[in-house]
């Protein structure tokens, strides 16, 4: 699966990963240094973003999880017809998880589960 570290200076690396090499990368990512350099360019009025990692499915999905010293903000982007007929693209954020329900959704959409996340209320 193709899988991307976003950094928060808008690089990124990509690599070609399995489900468990990706949830070692969550694990083994300092989130903490990432943050730090997140503040130290929003404090000099630099361009940022939140760092993170996304996985990229075959399928047209989209999950994005950016680690937070509370847990994690994560944000799935999927395929969806309208009345039947049009194709369009949803989105979902899901703020403030824990790194279980994370790794419930990296688990889903390499699973290819869509319903694990789509209905997680």
């Amino acid at each position: 699966m193709k899988v991307w570290l976003q950094h928060s200076d808008f690089t990124e690396e990509e690599f070609a990963l399995d489900l468990s090499s990706t949830l070692r990368m969550i694990e083994d990512t300092d989130w903490l240094a990432e943050l730090a350099e997140l503040e130290k360019l929003a404090r000099n009025n630099e361009e940022h973003c939140l760092p993170g990692l996304g996985i990229d499915h075959p399928k047209n999905r989209i999950l994005h999880v950016c680690p937070n010293p509370s847990g994690a903000m994560v944000h799935y982007h999927y395929p969806k017809k309208v009345m039947g007929l049009f194709n369009t693209q949803k989105s979902r954020t899901f703020e403030n998880l824990h790194q279980e329900q994370v790794v419930k959704f990296v688990r889903a959409i390499f699973n290819e589960d869509w319903a694990a996340i789509e209905n997680y209320a």
